[in-house]
C-alpha cells in the first residue's frame, strides 16, 4: 500500500470512514465494497498500526514493571496484559498485511449502505473481515464480509491465514531460522486452535482456580520467571525454546490442559507476533520513505520503561 503517513493529521480507519474520500461501489448482505486511492486506504491503514502499535507499547511496558519492580504482582494477571500485548501487535501485523477485521456496528454499516452506488442489503453488525486490493486501474478495493467469529477469534483467525501463507512460502533451505520461527506459529495454531492464545486468556482469567493460585501459595503459573527467561535469550535460543515447548505438547509431556505450559507457550507466541509486527511496520516505512515521528515516540516511551541489552530479541533490544 502508498503511504507517507504524515504524524500530523493522521486520519485512522474509523475517522476515515466519516470523513475520508471514497466511494461504496455496492453493498449486500454479504459484503461491502469501498473503492479509494491507494494513498488514502494506506493512510488509514496505516495510522491505526500506529495507534495499535501505541496499545501494544503500553502493555509491554506494563508488563515489564510487573516482572521487574520489586512490588508483587499477580503471575495471572500479568500473563492478561501479556496477551493483550500480543492481542493488538497481531491486530497492526493484520493492518500492516492488508487483510484485517474492523469491528462494525449497525449504524456504521447503515451509513455505508447508504452511500452504495447498488444495494441490496448490507451485512450484520459485529467483526468484519476486511480485505485490500487493486482494482484495474490500480485504485484500492477494501471488501467487508462478515467474519462469523468474535473479535478476538477474527483476529487470530486472519493471523494464522497470513501465517500459514508466510510458511508456505519460506524457503527452507536458505533461511532456516525464518523458516522455524514461522513454522513454530503455525504449528502452535495447528495444536491449540487458531485462537488459542484468545482462549487461553479466557480460561486464565475466568475459570475458578485455573491460574489465580497465589492466595493459595500454588503459583500454578510463573509470568514473571518465563518473561525474564525470554527477555535474555539470542533468537536462536528464542527458536529452540519455542520449538522445545511444542515438541512438549505433541510428546505428551506437557498437557494440553496445563496452564503452566500453555502460558509459557503464549509467551513466546507474545514475542514473535511482537517481533514481526514492529520490524514489518519499520520496513514498509522505511520503504516509502515514511515519516518515523510516531515510531521514535513510541521507542523513547519503550527505552525510558523497558531495560535493554545488546543481542537479545527485540521486544527488549534497543534498536
Amino acid at each position: 500500500m502508498e503511504t507517507k503517513i504524515y504524524f500530523k493529521g493522521a486520519l485512522p480507519l474509523r475517522k476515515w470512514r466519516e470523513a475520508g474520500s471514497y466511494v461504496v461501489v455496492s453493498s449486500d448482505s454479504k459484503k461491502i465494497v469501498l473503492r479509494a486511492s491507494r494513498a488514502e486506504v494506506g493512510n488509514a491503514f496505516f495510522t491505526d498500526v500506529e495507534f495499535l502499535l501505541d496499545h501494544a507499547a503500553e502493555h509491554q511496558a506494563t508488563l515489564y514493571a510487573a516482572i521487574e519492580e520489586a512490588s508483587w504482582c499477580s503471575p495471572a494477571w500479568s500473563f492478561v496484559t501479556a496477551y493483550y500485548w500480543s492481542f493488538f501487535s497481531v491486530l497492526a501485523l493484520t493492518r500492516l498485511a492488508g487483510d484485517s477485521t474492523w469491528f462494525l456496528d449497525k449504524t456504521a454499516l447503515i451509513a455505508m449502505e447508504k452511500l452504495a452506488q447498488t444495494s441490496s442489503g448490507r451485512p450484520g453488525a459485529g467483526t468484519q473481515f476486511m480485505t485490500v486490493s487493486l482494482d484495474l486501474n490500480g485504485d484500492a478495493e477494501v471488501t467487508i464480509r462478515p467474519s462469523g467469529k468474535n473479535n478476538h477469534e477474527a483476529v487470530w483467525n486472519r493471523a494464522m491465514l497470513l501465517s500459514k501463507r508466510v510458511l508456505a512460502s519460506a524457503n527452507k533451505a536458505s533461511s532456516l531460522d525464518e523458516y522455524r520461527f514461522w513454522k513454530c506459529i503455525v504449528e502452535a495454531g495447528f495444536l491449540l486452535g487458531e485462537a488459542w492464545p484468545s482462549h487461553l486468556r479466557n480460561d486464565v482469567n475466568y475459570i475458578p482456580g485455573y491460574a489465580y493460585g497465589e492466595v493459595r501459595s500454588v503459583g500454578i503459573i510463573k509470568t514473571a520467571a518465563d518473561v525474564r527467561r525470554l527477555k535474555d535469550m539470542s533468537f536462536r535460543d528464542f527458536l529452540n525454546d519455542f520449538e522445545s515447548e511444542l515438541y512438549r505438547i505433541t510428546s505428551g509431556v506437557a498437557a494440553l490442559t496445563s496452564p503452566e505450559y500453555l502460558v509459557k507457550l503464549a509467551l513466546l507466541n507474545a514475542f514473535a507476533v511482537s517481533l514481526v509486527a514492529n520490524s514489518l511496520h519499520k520496513d514498509i516505512l522505511s520503504r516509502v520513505d515514511g515519516d518515523f515521528r510516531w515510531s521514535r515516540m513510541r521507542q523513547r516511551f519503550l527505552e525510558q520503561r523497558v531495560s535493554t541489552s545488546f543481542g537479545n530479541i527485540w521486544p527488549f533490544e534497543a534498536h
